[in-house]
């Protein structure tokens, strides 16, 4: 595949061994268990206050500013439903809850991108409008946090997004 060769060029693929990017094993996706949003509850009123305190009113996603808390959501930048198919859906319980409610893992954004557009998505599937290499680099450090692992379509559309960054170019 076209991407894969370039993350390869770019020394982001492992050389020998299981496949990994970026210290992520590249894996098929697989649901080991059942996948339940209430598996993954988080305290909305309480996330909302803190990521409002340190994003303001800011979306990241489009460069938009918000007028009220009710014009936005929490997205999880790395989806529960992704998450669970990429490794939490063989998690204890405390993990899952941590994950849905870790900072590291969440933005503010609008409620038509977060539930019409991105939804479960993943980062192969879809890509925000701006600030890719934000994206791309927050998956990758949520994906590390959590042990998660990325498929291949992952994997070559995280490679693609990096490439241009600045977070690599300065990497030995």
């Amino acid at each position: 595949m076209l991407f894969a060769a370039a993350a390869v060029a770019g020394g982001l693929l492992a050389a020998a061994g299981p496949e990994t990017f970026m210290g992520l094993a590249v894996q098929p996706e697989n649901r080991c268990s059942a996948y339940q949003v209430a598996d993954y509850h988080y305290n909305r009123p309480r996330l909302l206050r803190l990521l409002v305190a340190r994003d303001g009113n800011w979306l990241r996603y489009t460069d938009r500013l918000f007028e009220n808390a009710g014009d936005v959501d929490i997205e999880h930048i790395v989806a529960r439903r992704e998450a669970h198919d990429s490794g939490l859906c063989a998690a204890d319980p405390a993990t899952r809850a941590r994950f849905a409610s870790d900072l590291l893992n969440q933005v503010l954004a609008g409620a038509h991108l977060n539930r019409h557009e991105k939804g479960g998505k993943d980062a192969g599937e879809w890509q925000p409008p701006r600030n890719r290499c934000w994206f791309a680099s927050a998956v990758v450090a949520v994906k590390r946090e959590y042990g998660l692992t990325v498929d291949a379509r992952e994997r070559d559309a995280l490679a693609v997004a990096l490439e241009g960054c600045s977070l690599l170019r300065s990497r030995p």
